[in-house]
C-alpha cells in the first residue's frame, strides 16, 4: 500500500509539473508549452560567451534531434518556475545565456539567474551557462 500511495505521489507531481525527463536521451519534455530542453550535463558544466552559445545550440544533435536553439529571455525565464522538475538543476551561481539582444545596452544579451529569476544584461564577450530548447510545434522561441 505504501508503495501505490508513493506512486501517485510521484506522478502527481511530475504530472502537475508538466516536464517530462527522459535521463537516458538528456531531454526534458515541457508538455504545457511544447518545448523540448536540452538536461543533459553539458547544461551544468559548459559554459560559452553568447555567440558561443548560438554556434553550440545550432549544432547541437541530441536525442536525434538537431534544431536547437538559444531560447529567447521570456521563454528561458518561463523555466525557472519549472527548474525543480529538471534531472540537471540549476544552482545558485548559474545564469544563463538567453537569445535576445539588449537593445538598450550595445553589445549587450540577456541572461537568466536560475538562483532568483532575475534577468540580466551582459557583455556579449561574457561567458555564461547554456539550456538549449526546440519546439514541437515550429514556433518562434529565439
Amino acid at each position: 500500500m505504501k508503495l501505490f500511495a508513493y506512486t501517485i505521489i510521484m506522478l502527481a507531481s511530475i504530472v502537475s509539473a508538466e516536464i517530462i525527463c527522459d535521463e537516458k536521451r538528456g531531454i526534458a519534455t515541457d508538455t504545457e508549452s511544447n518545448l523540448i530542453w536540452q538536461d543533459d550535463i553539458h547544461v551544468l558544466t559548459s559554459r560559452n560567451n553568447w555567440q558561443g552559445a548560438i554556434d553550440y545550440c545550432e549544432k547541437l544533435s541530441l536525442a536525434g534531434y538537431n534544431d536547437w536553439t538559444l531560447p529567447n529571455v521570456e521563454i528561458l525565464r518561463a523555466l525557472y518556475n519549472k527548474k525543480t522538475y529538471l534531472k540537471q538543476q540549476a544552482s545558485y551561481y548559474h545564469s544563463f545565456w538567453a537569445g535576445s539582444i539588449d537593445n538598450t545596452r550595445d553589445g549587450n544579451a540577456f541572461y537568466v539567474n536560475f538562483a532568483d529569476e532575475g534577468i540580466g544584461s551582459a557583455g556579449t564577450d561574457s561567458n555564461y551557462f547554456v539550456r538549449c530548447v526546440r519546439s514541437n510545434t515550429g514556433a518562434n522561441i529565439r
